[in-house]
C-alpha cells in the first residue's frame, strides 16, 4: 500500500448513530492481512448493536461478515491460512487465533486464545489493523 492512503468506513458512534469517516490504512506485519471489501453480511446482531441491545465499544466499524479480496498479507498469516494476496475471501465473524486446539481442528468459533470481543464490527475504530 502507498504510504497515506486511506479507506473510507460507516462508524457507529453509538446507538442509532452512524457517520461515514476516513482512515489511514495501517502497515501490516507479519500476522496481519488488509481486505478489500466487496460484501458484508448484516445480521440480527448487527441490528442489536445499532438499536443500542448488544454493548460495544463505541465508536465501532459495524458489520462482521465480509468477503473480499486480499490486497496485502504478512507471510505468518499467508502461511497458517492458506491464502495470498489477490484472494477472494470469505472471512470468519470471529478473529481466531489460529493456534489453539479448536483453531488446529478448524472450530475458529470456539478459538481458546482470543477473548470474547472479537469481531470485527465489535472492535474500536482505534485498533488498527482489526479494523481492516
Amino acid at each position: 500500500m502507498s504510504k497515506g492512503a486511506t479507506s473510507r468506513a460507516v462508524v457507529q458512534d453509538g446507538p442509532r448513530r452512524l457517520r461515514s469517516a476516513e482512515f489511514p490504512l495501517p502497515e501490516i506485519g507479519a500476522e496481519d492481512a488488509l481486505l478489500r471489501v466487496e460484501a458484508c453480511g448484516i445480521c440480527g446482531s448487527d441490528y442489536e448493536q445499532y438499536a443500542g441491545a448488544l454493548p460495544a465499544p463505541f465508536p465501532v466499524i459495524p458489520g462482521h461478515e465480509p468477503v473480499g479480496v486480499i490486497e496485502e498479507i504478512g507471510d505468518v498469516a499467508a502461511g497458517r491460512w492458506g491464502v495470498k494476496q489477490g484472494d477472494r475471501v470469505a472471512v470468519e465473524a470471529l478473529l481466531p487465533c489460529g493456534y489453539c486446539r479448536e483453531c488446529v481442528a478448524g472450530r475458529y468459533r470456539l478459538c481458546q486464545g482470543r477473548g470474547f470481543i472479537s469481531g470485527y464490527g465489535y472492535i474500536s475504530t482505534s485498533t488498527p489493523p482489526s479494523l481492516w
